[in-house]
């Protein structure tokens, strides 16, 4: 609560830190799968110098990386296409206006005229 003094904005601040530790274990587990689909293809990763073995784990890293950037747009979406951070008082609300009157009456008129031409056989 003493960041508030400071204007933080310690509610979201958490919301990314939960969401960070949320992920952690997903993406431990994708690249343990690419390492383990890495390794039956034939790669070795635990021979040769230091600098070679993270050349070899390069291709890993950037597949993991791209894998995580695709799982936080979508995390970006659903929380935008469920207004998260949005208080209800931005939102506009609908008000009924002579226009909308206009255009009930001029659909009831085009319903009438349909069902009198249909009854009427025409």
């Amino acid at each position: 609560s003493w960041l508030r003094v400071f204007k933080v904005p310690v509610h979201d601040l958490a919301t990314m830190v939960g969401i960070a530790f949320r992920f952690v274990p997903i993406l431990t587990d994708e690249a343990r799968d690419l390492l383990d689909a890495q390794s039956m293809r034939g790669a070795d990763f635990t021979q040769g110098s230091l600098i070679r073995k993270a050349r070899a784990l390069g291709p890993l890293a950037i597949t993991v990386f791209a894998s995580a950037f695709r799982r936080a747009e979508e995390l970006s979406l659903a929380m935008d296409s469920r207004l998260y951070g949005e208080t209800s008082g931005k939102l506009n609300p609908l008000r009924y206006r002579r226009e909308d009157a206009a255009s009930y009456i001029c659909i009831f008129c085009f319903l009438a005229v349909m069902i009198l031409l249909r009854i009427g056989g025409i």
